[in-house]
């Protein structure tokens, strides 16, 4: 999964530059993984270089363990002096999300370099798609990158917000359930 984080403006707004930065990315990989294996939520595309976080809102893995993750999170990847910008972000980003009601939160998709243009990326596309609509729930995205935005956008998202601050824009953007099936 760190592999699929070159060039995130989140991620270097969480983890940070220069020394130790890919052990922090892989820390961040490592509390994802595990975050959405407890919820039911990580997926891989068959050929293995493609990943989905994926989690339903109203569903919560063990408490215990996502506060030890959590601590975890802080003091191996993202660092005390880091901490305040990051959760001031998260929190301003989560109201938004929260405000929309019950959903799945695509927390991340990611493919590797070599796999772009593969079907990796279509194939975690349809796979949140359809779980989307069987469950008659809208997904929630967010992105740092624009290109990103336009792709969710040409694949049936909207974007219904945004969050200033870090140095970055963060989009967030709706696909309610039914709507068109685009590819990437």
């Amino acid at each position: 999964m760190s592999a699929t984080f070159d060039g995130n403006p989140a991620v270097a707004f969480a983890t940070g530059s220069g020394r130790g930065h890919a052990d922090r990315r892989l820390e961040l990989a490592h509390f994802l993984a595990g975050y959405a294996a407890d919820r039911h939520g990580l997926f891989f595309s068959s050929d293995r270089n493609g990943v989905m976080v994926a989690c339903r809102s109203d569903h919560s893995g063990p408490a215990l363990r996502t506060l030890l993750r959590e601590i975890r999170l802080v003091f191996c990847a993202i660092g005390l002096r880091r901490l305040k910008r990051v959760l001031i972000r998260s929190a301003r980003v989560n109201r938004l999300r929260a405000s929309r009601g019950r959903h799945i939160h695509c927390w991340y998709i990611g493919v590797t370099n070599e796999a772009r243009g593969s079907e990796a990326a279509r194939e975690l596309q349809h796979l949140l798609f359809d779980w989307a609509d069987r469950e008659a729930l809208p997904v929630l995205a967010e992105t740092t990158i624009m290109r990103n935005r336009r792709a969710y956008e040409f694949i049936g998202f909207l974007w219904y917000a945004e969050v200033v601050g870090g140095g970055m824009t963060t989009w967030l953007l709706v696909r309610n359930p039914s709507d068109s099936h685009n590819t990437i």
